[in-house]
Order: C-alpha cells, then structure tokens, then sequence
C-alpha cells in the first residue's frame, strides 16, 4: 500500500510545478475511496486550474512591468457590474409621479399657509371681525 501511495504520488506530479502542486495531490489522496479514474480526472482538473491562473498571474506581472508609473496608483479590483437592461416601468413611474407629487405638495403647502393667515386683507374684515371703522389704508406700492 506505501509502495502504491507513492507511484501515485509520483505519477500525480509529473507536470505540476512547484508547492501547489503538492498540496492538489496531497488533497487527492487524502479522499477516502479515491479510484484511479477519480484521481486521473481530479488530477487533470487540478492542473487546468493551475494552468489558469498561472497565466492569469503571468499576465498581471507583464502588465505592471510595462506599466510600472500606473501600478503605483492603481488597484486591481473586479469591473463593475452593470444591470443588463434598464428598468423602464420605474423610470415611466417616477417620470410620472414626481411632477404629480411636486404639484401636489406645493397646493398642500399654498392651502396650509392661506388657512393659518390670520390677516385682515380688507375694510369689510375689519369692520366685520372687530365691529371698527377704518380710519386709513396704506396703499400697495409697485415698484
């Protein structure tokens, strides 16, 4: 059985450089009733992913040794996601009601402020709520 581990062991790293591809074998071999045939497709797995972000790495060094003044001020980070399609209903919906809820407010606002103005506007009013005579206006000057 040690003899077997360690054929398999051997044949598993034929083709993966380096620590990682220790530890993808180490992990292969760890499960329990691995055959053969799991193996070999875990194995050829494993060195896909490898392979794939080798060169993803490659690439990323390349990139800042061509550029090495943009490195210093740039993060390499995921691009954003953007929504595939815009929402129509929503922006018909708020193109809608925000001028009808404005309009709204401000007839809200305009009633409010005519029903707590305590004011007297006229002669009659005056006459009427205090029972006095008006003495004088002061006219309305427009400039």
């Amino acid at each position: 059985l040690g003899r077997g581990l360690g054929r398999a062991r051997k044949t598993l790293l034929d083709g993966v450089p380096g620590a990682v591809g220790e530890e993808f074998v180490d992990i292969l071999l760890r499960t329990r009733a691995a055959r053969p045939r799991q193996v070999h497709v875990q194995r050829a797995l494993a060195v896909e992913r490898y392979t794939g972000l080798r060169q993803k790495l490659d690439q990323i060094q390349l990139y800042l040794q061509l550029n090495p003044v943009e490195s210093d001020s740039r993060l390499i980070t995921e691009t954003p996601l953007q929504p595939y399609k815009p929402n129509i209903k929503t922006t018909v919906l708020v193109g809608l009601l925000g001028p009808m809820a404005g309009l709204l407010l401000g007839l809200m606002i305009a009633g409010l402020r005519e029903y707590f103005d305590h004011r007297l506007q006229n002669p009659q009013e005056v006459q009427r709520f205090l029972g006095l005579d008006t003495l004088g206006i002061v006219p309305k000057v427009s400039l």
